[in-house]
């Protein structure tokens, strides 16, 4: 088991420096991001949720995303979880303008407890569209494929750590070639009661363009989450 464990971080951390060795041109930004999340079960095995997400970019001094987003998740069994979700909101564009964003989740998780730690991976389906009536390809669907790999560890009844990684994968876009982006974090749950968590996070984000610097994003976060 603990073997299997070091090969499993060894090739996160791997696969992470890779993003970094390849690229050696980087435009950075540092970025906050607050997120209000809540949920509500339905049945045994279904829930809806409702997530308020907004992010602060260009050194936390611009307003770049505000967001809602709603869904529903299934519970196939302990070990497997299907969710679907719909996002509206409102991004900054490069002139100081904001546009409409509609995005489209569809996801399948998998996930195994081994006493404390907990190891899961998420494949997403995401459709993405932007200014559908005043852009020129604005009805034109972008399709992403996201790969997310989850290490947990539950500290106490409390406290839980995690790290990830997760990689897009554009089912097609001229100026990505193969991976369009990476995310690297690490972060904290808080269980302030059984049904209120307060989350904290690091996350590195690598935009990966093969035309144009890399951008890279340190971003801090925080969520509140409830359950109901």
């Amino acid at each position: 088991m603990n073997k299997s464990l070091r090969h499993i971080v060894s090739v996160l951390i791997l696969f992470s420096a890779s993003f970094v060795v390849a690229q050696s041109d980087f435009e950075d930004d540092a970025a906050l991001w607050l997120n209000f999340y809540f949920e509500k079960k339905i049945t045994d095995n279904i829930d809806a949720h409702v997530e308020f997400k907004n992010r602060f970019n260009n050194n936390v001094s611009d307003y770049g995303l505000g967001a809602l987003f709603g869904g529903f998740s299934y519970s196939v069994n302990k070990y497997i979880k299907a969710e679907a979700e719909y996002g509206w909101g409102k991004s900054r564009n490069l002139n100081g303008t904001y546009g409409n964003r509609h995005r489209g989740n569809f996801s399948l998780t998998f996930k195994k407890k081994f006493g404390p730690l907990a190891i899961s991976y998420r494949n997403m389906l995401q459709v993405r569209m932007r200014d559908i009536y005043t852009s020129e390809n604005g009805i034109v669907p972008v399709y992403m494929n996201r790969n997310k790999l989850t290490l947990k560890y539950e500290i106490n009844k409390r406290i839980t750590a995690y790290v990830y990684e997760e990689v897009y994968l554009p089912f097609y876009q001229v100026r990505n070639k193969g991976l369009s982006r990476s995310r690297s974090a690490a972060g904290v749950e808080y269980n302030l009661t059984k049904k209120i968590t307060l989350e904290g996070y690091f996350l590195l984000q690598h935009e990966l363009n093969a035309f144009n610097k890399t951008n890279r994003d340190f971003i801090y976060g925080l969520t509140y989450a409830h359950k109901f």
